[in-house]
Order: structure tokens, then sequence, then C-alpha cells
């Protein structure tokens, strides 16, 4: 019946021939020759509907008649092998659904013994030992013991070669090969072991038809591969194949089928990856919907559930960090409690599930300020660090994470031993990550960080010292071109000041000066980490009277349009501007105290145009240039976005000493793409000045009927620059008894006045203050309009 079944698909062929099987063996004695053989067709069949419907009870009946076939089975019968293989597989099946290790290890036992009793040169010998290789991999995922993914591409090899070329097995082994060598790059990072699992993968799909039931399985695999490479190497079309193999998995996949939910949960984990590092919100859209319809398709007792949920959350997660959705979070927070409470006590997964709750919890504690959600954040980073055994890769990042949340608790303000214990907690995992590890200059970052805060609470020098060695260690463990580099030069470059501040020392604000420089100038930063740096160098340079000033203000202004448009939506453009203004003014005080009235207005001129070009018509610098050049703005823009959004999330069983410089190496490629992309744009008819402020000879021309004044009224000083008619020259007249305030006083006044019908009428202000307009008028006259009219002789 069950060759029947597997060659119709007819499910009631397969329930024939169990209930003929189950009839047979309850009347079958004991000693009866054929009873062994009955029971292991029973649990074949058995094992063959449960990999059809998923009925959890075929499994255990299967075990069950698997291991009476096995005690009955004689030993050296020649059918001894097989029935212990089968009970194996059975054991194997069951473990991948349940996740008790226990299983695990009796069809790694099972399989020892079958391939012992192989002798060599026998044709199932390929498979046994293939079998075997497969049970070693799952024990090295579930446990990380890197003995037994040796072990499984030892036996996987040795199947390999025992197997004939052109063999249709053959694909099933050098998958399966790939999938070791794979495991073993991910845990070691010998970039050795990703170059043997891409070609033996390469080979494997190249050999298995179409239509193959395996393809799919292949397909994944093959997905994970370019993934691997992608984060390695770094090359974005990585990312692309990966999408399309998982794709096609998921599409070869019928529905009910139970790899199907794990297929999806990879492509969702994919487009998850893609979206982080390019920044596209459709990328974690997909996500979320691949990952949905995963959970949606895993039965509520199979293990994979609870990690198909927690990824759902990380995606929700992502796109409330990029939209600012507090529905997002919601479903996020939701998602992680859901995996945490189908967690069994003791699974290795429950720490990583916990953490990143308390992560989500933190998300909206920084939205919405309640110290209550910040508390189950660390309640839940408590219970990550306690569960997770000394040893375990991934404790340094819990006790890093754990740091961070206390930190914040700290700064509420809050209890003094909170930012004690985050210093506690970021030493442990300064101390425990290994030497080489990506994610090591993060955690002194981090540790360097709370010195700083401590110190800002209590003012122990100590304490700033401390900070400045940590984030040294950080900026010298990050290469160059990392993109988190600029942040740790901007941190650093902080606590400097902080130094010099409460020690003043000319050495100290000269560090400080150098750091802001160099993370402002980081073609590999994020543009709003440089801006802010920008800004710090400028001001720092411009109170020492510095020839730096207008160098530092220079490159603030250039990264106005990257600031306010890349990969940002409206609400956060919106939250630049503001602080974009104020750096403009500034930037055009400084130009004006140092005599360059032109650079003054260009810089001006550049402010206005990108901010209120926002607020007014809600456009971006690439509208332009898409109407004319639409495959160039759309290149730009991606490029940009994954300049803004790039990052690569290690786990700490990465464990490579290279990647941190290979990921550095790749965003290094990505910038110089995007200059690369931006210099092609400005060799275009039209575009020489892309992304530059209009020079001041061009702007002159805008007085053609009269004299037109510019305004800059920043916190320091008032000035009016004025362009005449016929003239390429900026005139400048100071405002010395104009102040920012009395012009916002005037401005808030005229408000008041001119909200109703009959602007002459009076009103007050609701406070008791009020002012005619003919105050405000007069006022604007003395302080603005005269002096210029004296400038101009006319008045």
């Amino acid at each position: 019946m069950l060759k029947r079944y597997e060659i119709s698909g007819v499910l009631g062929e397969l329930e024939e021939g169990i209930n003929a099987l189950r009839n047979a063996n309850r009347f079958m004695p004991e000693n009866h020759l054929m009873k062994a053989g009955c029971l292991n067709g029973l649990g074949v069949s058995l094992q063959s509907r449960f990999e059809c419907l998923g009925d959890i009870a075929d499994l255990h009946e299967a075990i069950i008649a698997h291991q009476q076939a096995v005690r009955l089975t004689p030993e050296c019968d020649p059918a001894e092998p097989g029935h212990l293989s089968n009970l194996g597989i059975s054991f194997l099946n069951r473990f991948k659904r349940l996740g008790d290790t226990a299983d695990l290890e009796e069809a790694i036992t099972a399989q020892q013994q079958v391939v012992r009793l192989t002798p060599e040169g026998h044709p199932n010998k390929p498979m046994y030992l293939n079998n075997l290789g497969v049970s070693f991999q799952n024990r090295f995922k579930r446990l990380g013991n890197v003995t037994d993914v040796d072990e499984a591409i030892t036996t996987t090899q040795q199947a390999i070669h025992c197997t004939p070329e052109g063999h249709p097995d053959n694909t099933l082994y050098l998958n399966n090969l790939e999938v070791s060598f794979q495991g073993r790059f991910e845990r070691l990072g010998n970039i050795a072991d990703l170059h043997e699992a891409i070609m033996a993968h390469q080979q494997a799909v190249r050999l298995t038809p179409e239509c193959h039931p395996a393809m799919p399985g292949r397909l994944n695999s093959l997905g994970i591969s370019f993934e691997s490479r992608f984060e390695r190497l770094g090359d974005i079309a990585d990312l692309d194949l990966v999408i399309i193999a998982k794709q096609h998995a998921v599409r070869l996949t019928p529905e009910g089928h139970p790899d199907k939910p794990m297929y999806l949960n990879n492509l969702g984990v994919s487009f998850q990856n893609r979206f982080e590092h390019l920044g596209d919100v459709a990328d974690v859209d997909e996500a979320i919907t691949a990952t949905q319809q995963a959970v949606r398709c895993t039965p509520e007792d199979h293990p994979d559930r609870p990690r198909h949920l927690n990824n759902l959350g990380i995606s929700f997660q992502s796109r409330f960090e990029r939209l600012g959705d507090m529905d997002d979070l919601g479903e996020a927070i939701k998602a992680h409690q859901q995996a945490i409470s189908l967690t069994p006590k003791g699974h290795p997964a429950k720490p990583m599930f916990l953490n990143d709750l308390g992560n989500s919890f933190q998300s909206w504690f920084e939205r919405l300020g309640d110290i209550v959600d910040l508390n189950e954040a660390i309640t839940a980073k408590q219970q990550a660090v306690s569960l997770s055994p000394d040893g375990h890769p991934d404790k340094p990042a819990y006790f890093n994470s754990l740091g961070v949340s206390l930190r914040h608790r700290f700064e509420r303000p809050g209890d003094i031993a909170d930012v004690d214990e985050a210093i506690k907690a970021q030493h442990q995992a300064t101390h425990l990550i290994p030497d080489g590890h990506p994610a090591k200059p993060a955690h002194f970052n981090n540790l360097g960080n709370s010195f700083q805060s401590r110190f800002e609470r209590l003012g122990d020098i100590a304490d700033l010292d401390k900070a400045i060695m940590a984030q040294q260690q950080a900026i010298r463990l990050t290469p160059e071109g990392h993109r988190d580099k600029a942040g740790r030069c901007n941190n650093l470059g902080a606590s400097f000041y902080a130094r010099f501040r409460s020690q003043p020392d000319d050495a100290t604000l000269v560090q400080a000066i150098k750091l802001y420089s160099q993370s402002a100038n980081s073609s590999s930063g994020p543009p709003s980490v440089r801006f802010t740096a920008a800004r710090m160098w400028a001001t720092l340079c411009f109170s020492v009277h510095s020839n730096e000033t207008l160098d530092a203000y220079s490159v603030l202004v250039d990264l106005i349009p990257r600031v306010v448009w890349i990969g940002r939506t409206v609400e956060q453009r919106y939250k630049e501007i503001s602080s974009i203004g104020y750096a403009v003014t500034d930037a055009a005080a400084a130009a004006i105290h140092f005599g360059k009235f032109d650079l003054a207005l260009e810089w001006l001129e550049q402010g206005r145009s990108i901010v209120w070009g926002q607020i007014l018509q809600l456009r971006t610098p690439l509208d332009e240039l898409r109407q004319l050049y639409p495959s160039e703005a759309d290149e730009l823009e991606k490029i940009s976005g994954a300049l803004d959004a790039s990052g690569v999330t290690y786990s700490l069983s990465d464990g490579a000493s290279q990647a941190l410089e290979m990921v550095a190496q790749a965003h290094r490629r990505r910038a110089e793409e995007y200059d690369h992309i931006l210099a092609r744009i400005r060799s275009f008819p039209g575009f020489s000045e892309f992304l530059r402020p209009q020079k001041s000879a061009y702007l002159c021309g805008a007085a053609i009927s009269g004299p037109v004044v510019i305004i800059n009224a920043p916190e320091t000083r008032c000035d009016a620059l004025i362009l005449l008619p016929h003239s390429s020259q900026v005139s400048h007249v100071p405002l010395p008894t104009l102040h920012i305030s009395g012009v916002q006083e005037m401005q808030r006044q005229l408000a008041v006045l001119t909200r109703g019908a009959n602007i002459i009428q009076r009103h007050y202000d609701p406070h008791g203050e009020g002012m005619e307009l003919s105050d405000i008028l007069g006022k604007l006259w003395w302080y603005i309009v005269q002096p210029i009219l004296d400038y101009l002789k006319v008045g």
C-alpha cells in the first residue's frame, strides 16, 4: 500500500496500508518471522502520514512501532540497519517538531549504530552517513557545540565520497554538506567555509529538477548562502539574489506542506535584512506579511512558532522605528510576549526573546516617557542575562543591552544605583566578548557613555577619564569607513569637551575640535550624526576665532540636503528642520563676522531653499531630477538610503575577527558609489549645482527692480545683507540694537494683532502685555528700516 501511495499520492492508499499493517501486527505473534518487518512498515507508513498531515500522534505511534521492530530484529540480521535507521529518522522528526533534545540524542545513537553495522561498499551506507550528518547538524544548531558541526561535515563528505557520480541522492548530500559548512561559517567566521558552502549548494541546485520536492529546500539554503556572502563582502546585488531564491522556494512549496512556514519565515527575515541595509519601507512591509503568514501556518504546539513570532516582533519594531506608528510597536510587544509565553523553561532561545521584548518596551518608553515601560524593559533584560548560561556567546550582548536601559532610567533622572549597575553590566559585556568580535567597539562605546552620564550627575572627573578611555578603545577597534565610527568620534568629542568645561585646557579643547571634525568629515557616517558633529565643530572653532570655522560651517551646509530627505519620513524631516534653520543662521553670522558676505548669502539661500521648500511643498531635492532623469534619481535614492540605514546586526556566535573590517569596506564602497552617482548627475545639463548652494553672483540677480534685504537674526548678533540692482556685490549693515528675542516678541505680538478681521484694533496679550500695531511698526522702523535707509542714503 505504501508503494502504491508513493506512486499515486492518494492519501486513501496510505490509510488503507496503515489499517492493514495495524491489523496484521495485532494478530501476528511476537516470534513470527515477519513481525519485525511488519512493524517497520507500519512505522514508515505512519511517518509518511505525519509528513503529509502533520499529526504528531502519527509520529508517536511510528516511534513505538520502530522501537518494537528493532527489539525483535536479531543481531547481524541484514534488516537491522534499516530498522535502526528508520527509528533514528522518526526520533529526529519528533525533535524537529517538539524540540526535545532527548529525541535528538536517541536519533544520533541509532544512526551511529547503523553506520557501524553497515559494511563499506554497501549501497545504503552513503544514505546512513548522510542521515547521521543531518542529526549532528541539528544538535549543533540547538546546542552550539562546534564538534557537532565538524562531525556533520565529515560524515556528509564521506557520504558524497561513497556515492557514484550522477546518483540522484548526490544532490541531497551536497545540500546537507552546504548547510553544515554554512553553520560552521556563521559560528567561526572562516571565509573558506562560506566558499565551500556556496560551491556545494550551487552544484546541488544545478543537479535538482525544478519539480523535485527537495527543490524548495535547496533554494532556501541557496538564499541563506547569498545572505552570508552579502554580510561578509557587502555586495548589495547579493541581497536581491537572496530574495529571489527564497521567494522561489515559497512559490514551489504547496499549501499545507510542513516546511512552508519555515520558508515564509526565512523570506521575511531576508526582507527585514534588506530593509536594515537599504531602508526601503516596502521591504519591511514584505517582511511583516511573510512572517505573519508563517505564524498563521505554524501549529500552536510547533517548536518553531515562538521564533516566527519573535521575528514578526522584530519587523514590527523596525517599522515603528522608521515610521513612528505606535500601533506597530504595540504589535511588536504582543508578538514578543507570545513568543516568550510559548517557549518552555530552559529553551536556549528564551533569553534572546526576552531581550528583544525589552528593546520594544524601551522604545515605548522613549516615545511616551512612561517609566513603567522602562521598568518592564529592564526586567525583561535582567531575565535574559540570568537565563543565559555563562559562556554563551550572546551573553555579552544581553549585558550590554541591560546596561543601556539602566543608563536610560538613571538619566530620567533616577537612582544613582542604576548607572552603577549599567557600568557593571557593560564592564561584563566588554570583558566577556572575544577580541575581534564586531560588536566589541559598540560595547566599549556604551560603557563610555555610561561613565559620562555618571560624571554629569556627580562631577567626578575620574568618571570622565574612564569614559574617554572606553570611547578611545571603541574608536581604535572601529575600522575606517565603518558607519558607526562617526558617531563614536562624536561621543568622544563630547567627553573631551565636557572635560574642557570642567578643567579648561587648550589641548583638551583641541582634541574635542579634532574629533568633531573627524566625525563631520566622515563620508560613511549617517548624515544626522555628521551634521551634529559639524555644528559642534563650528561652534567650538568660532568660540576661539579659529580659521577652521568657515570650513566647519561649509561642511554643515553641504550636509543639509542629505539630513532632511535621505530615508526620512515627513515627520522626521520636520523634526530636523528647526535645528537646521538655527544652524544656518549661525553659519551666516560666522561668515559675516569674517567678512564673507557673499558666502553668508549663499548659505542663507541654501537653508531657505531646503527648509522652506519642504515646509511649503513637501518636496525633496530629488523631485526635479526625477522628472528628467528618473533612473538616476532612483539610483541615488537607493544608495543614499543604504548609507543612511545600513548596519549589520551580529549575534555573538558570529565570532568573525574580520567581519568588522569587511562591513567597513562595504560601507566605504557605498560611499564611493554615492559620490560617483552625484558626480554623474552634476554632469547633466542644468544640474551642475545639484545639492549645492547657489552662488552669490546668481543670487544678486534677484535685485532687478530694487534693493533686496535679507535679515539674519541668530542668538549672537543681527545683520542685514543688501543686494543692489546692477551690482554683484553683497553689502552688509549691522543691526546692533536688534536682538532675536525682540524680533520674536514683535512676531508674536503681530500674530495676536492680525488674528482678528480688524488688524488696527488694539489687542492684548493673554498675559496682560500688548502692543499697538503702530508700536510694532515703530520698532521695526527704528531697529531695522532706519539703519538700512541710512546705509542706502535715501532716508
